[in-house]
């Protein structure tokens, strides 16, 4: 019995099948990188816009509390009810008009007519629900 030896043409076929095997590995692996290099940059680009928009709202918010704590030290709005429009103001009010679109609307109230129920006597409670059993 004797073995026999591939020839020079069935060596040179056996390494050509070899190279196919490993470019298509290399092409597998290249395309997992560039699929992970893709999810990347949107996770990125999202992330860009988020921050974006969010530094946008934060400076429509301190562009309207800086309107009203300047008509604030302006006027005296310290007994205007909830619902008067004096208490309301909007960037289209302030007379704002932001590039970008944005608005704002700040409303004030006076937390000195409120009652704290924690402290307020049996007597306040029965007067403001007109039911003493409630009150107590």
């Amino acid at each position: 019995m004797s073995i026999r030896r591939p020839t020079t043409r069935e060596r040179a076929r056996h390494r050509r099948g070899l190279v196919l095997v490993i470019v298509l590995w290399i092409l597998v692996i290249l395309v997992i990188l560039s699929w992970g290099l893709a999810a990347t940059v949107q996770t990125e680009a999202h992330l860009v816009r988020h921050y974006s928009e969010s530094s946008r709202c934060v400076e429509f918010a301190r562009a309207g509390i800086e309107m009203m704590s300047n008509r604030l030290a302006q006027e005296d709005l310290s007994f205007v009810a909830r619902d008067h429009p004096e208490s309301q103001l909007t960037s289209e009010r302030g007379g704002l008009a932001f590039q970008s679109g944005g608005k704002f609307e700040v409303s004030m109230e006076d937390e000195a007519g409120k009652v704290n129920l924690n402290v307020a006597s049996t007597e306040m409670l029965t007067a403001l629900t007109g039911d003493a059993n409630l009150a107590a």
